[in-house]
């Protein structure tokens, strides 16, 4: 579909099209009743399956609807992680990074069999400085989604983003993310953290920076209004420093709760 030496090669492989000519554009198209879209650079290479639509070559325009996007094209995972696009979508296949603003997202080990509706982004070659794939992206359109299956006993309220791997939790200066972690029990709040991006690491980690901060112990409570805060899910440590910048020098307060 479009061959370039130094940019974007995007292949349809399926032989099954039809060569038409749109008399109100004055302009030649390939339709395609469904196919799988490639799109290959500098050995990076992504993929949108089972999509329908028409591609104008003289413009380097494709009008898609419908198609997916799986995470297991890029990396090795044991579980499926997938977008789908009910929608149609466009794609300038002269450049490198598309975007699918009505998207669908499937991630069983944080939402089970539910689908999530939000913006979808993908891009050949995008690596961030430490190498790591920094696509597909996706960010949920809603921003108070409940994760309860990060580990036990720990809660998340707020946005979803996945950024290649790496899982955010995000809120806004206004509205920030919820983090609550309880005992075994799941009876008694222990940590409370308010904060405007959390990284998030199922079964592994949490990781937040400049978060409004409350540990709890019976009826003390321990606060600091920025705090950098790392929580080890498997060892149930959490670890809370101040930064260098203004309100991360406040000095951590004991409340007493009558």
């Amino acid at each position: 579909m479009r061959y370039s030496d130094l940019g974007s090669n995007w292949v349809a492989r399926n032989a099954d099209y039809k060569l038409e000519y749109d008399d109100v554009s004055n302009m030649p198209y390939v339709y395609f009743s469904k196919t799988d879209l490639m799109a290959i650079r500098r050995g990076d290479s992504i993929r949108i399956q089972q999509t329908t639509g028409i591609y104008f070559p003289t413009l380097e325009l494709w009008k898609g609807r419908g198609g997916k996007v799986a995470w297991n094209d890029r990396f090795e995972l044991n579980e499926q992680v997938f977008v789908e696009f009910p929608d149609t979508f466009s794609i300038q296949m002269n450049t490198s990074l598309y975007e699918v603003r009505q998207a669908k997202l499937t991630y069983t080990s944080y939402f089970g069999n539910e689908k999530i509706d939000g913006k979808f982004q993908d891009k050949l070659t995008g690596q961030v400085a430490n190498g790591e794939i920094a696509f597909p992206v996706f960010e949920s359109s809603e921003d108070v989604l409940k994760i309860d299956n990060i580990g036990k006993g720990i809660y998340f309220t707020g946005g979803f983003r996945l950024n290649g791997l790496t899982v955010y939790g995000y809120g806004t200066k206004t509205n920030r993310a919820t983090l609550e972690i309880f005992d075994d029990q799941e009876k008694n709040l222990l940590f409370r953290g308010r904060s405007e991006l959390v990284i998030i690491k199922r079964g592994d980690n949490l990781v937040g920076d400049q978060v409004e901060a409350v540990i709890y112990n019976g009826q003390d409570s321990i606060y600091h209004p920025s705090v950098s805060v790392r929580f080890n899910i498997g060892e149930k440590e959490l670890q809370l420093k101040r930064g260098k910048r203004g309100s991360d020098r406040n000095p951590f307060l004991v409340l007493a709760t009558k």
